[in-house]
């Protein structure tokens, strides 16, 4: 995402507006009329724009919104601001304040470029109320002031001499009764946030890489700010699996193994081509519940390489043996067991005949 940190330009912001499509439409600010010493308050500021699109790459989009306060700073402290979306400071020069605001890279409605703001503003500004002799104190919103750029969805950079500057004068005044505290004022117990130092341009680019191919960025600028280009290399330059042997080359992304039916793990082990990619091993336990296993390889910019091992299971050796030995008993039983059936019938036949001869032999010697 292009991103630049909190700058102060509230001189540019508040030179004469150059004729630009979006224009500010309207700045409200609004607070309770009547304060106590003592305490605070906040006061709200809303700044809404007009043409602008978050759908359509022809809009403008908001980068920074500058608003210009007075007030007496006997009377009050600014003691903390609230603007969701925006990174926002305050800062004092001579008798006046103002505010400015940058669109973050948390902004939920951003325009198609999703860096710019395609919305309208909102902040919340806290006040102390300091012990004083007055009765009444007044605020003054007296300008309001924005930058905008076009859309830009093919280029990595906005540079801020492209900015377009829009101006708007609503000056508002409100006026605030203050009422004397009832007991001792405790002084404020909040620092206050207003700056008194003027921040540092640290450069003219608001982006996070440079486009080489622009002709028109300055040299010196290129070479502050190189591009930026992530590795695309998601190549494993070894695999290997321990007591199996595969016939790896980075370019082949599928692999075969046989292993034994009752294996419990495997030893995988994978090494990116690239340092900076990274990699995923699933399925290395238990792999005889698995088909595969996959090594997914991450490239430095999140694009993804996977490399299949396909799993195929041999019976197990020892189960097989003692399968064939308990047929070969179960065989020679079955002989053996035909065998005495066979000599106990012979046996039963010679015995029968035997004495049928011994009776007969009997009866002829009487």
């Amino acid at each position: 995402m292009k991103k630049v940190g909190i700058i102060l330009c509230m001189l540019v912001l508040l030179i004469p507006v150059k004729v630009h499509a979006a224009t500010i439409t309207g700045a409200q600010m609004s607070l309770a009329g009547e304060q106590t010493e003592g305490t605070y308050f906040n006061a709200n500021f809303n700044i809404s724009f007009s043409e602008l699109n978050k759908n359509s790459e022809n809009s403008d989009g908001i980068y920074l919104v500058a608003f210009e306060l007075s007030f007496d700073d006997t009377v009050l402290d600014i003691t903390g601001i609230t603007s969701t979306y925006w990174d926002s400071v305050v800062y004092k020069e001579g008798s006046n304040y103002y505010v400015l605001s940058i669109a973050d890279e948390t902004l939920d409605n951003k325009c198609v470029d999703n860096f710019l703001a395609c919305s309208n503003y909102s902040a919340n500004l806290e006040f102390f109320v300091k012990q004083t002799d007055k009765t009444e104190t007044n605020i003054t919103l007296t300008q309001v002031g924005a930058g905008a750029f076009k859309v830009d969805t093919v280029s990595l950079e906005y540079w801020m001499e492209n900015m377009q500057e829009i101006e708007y004068s609503p000056y508002q005044e409100q006026t605030i009764k203050i009422n004397k505290s009832q007991t001792p004022v405790i002084e404020n117990s909040k620092t206050s946030i207003i700056e008194t130092q003027k921040p540092e341009v640290n450069n003219n680019t608001i982006k996070e890489k440079v486009e080489t191919t622009n002709k028109n960025t300055p040299t010196d600028i290129q070479e502050e700010t190189p591009k930026i280009e992530l590795s695309s290399n998601n190549y494993l330059k070894e695999l290997s699996i321990k007591n199996y042997k595969i016939d790896f080359t980075k370019e082949k992304q599928n692999y075969t193994i046989t292993i034994p039916k009752k294996i419990k793990s495997l030893d995988v082990t994978a090494t990116p081509e690239d340092e900076k990619a990274t990699y995923e091993i699933t399925s290395i336990d238990n792999p005889h519940e698995n088909d595969t296993i996959k090594i997914i390889v991450t490239a430095e910019n999140k694009e993804k390489r996977t490399y299949v091992v396909n799993i195929k299971r041999e019976e197990n050796k020892s189960e097989n043996n003692t399968t064939s030995i308990v047929n070969k008993l179960n065989k020679a039983a079955f002989m053996i067991g035909g065998v005495v059936i066979v000599v106990v019938i012979l046996a039963i036949i010679i015995s029968y005949y035997q004495k049928r001869k011994l009776t007969k032999w009997i009866e002829n010697n009487k």
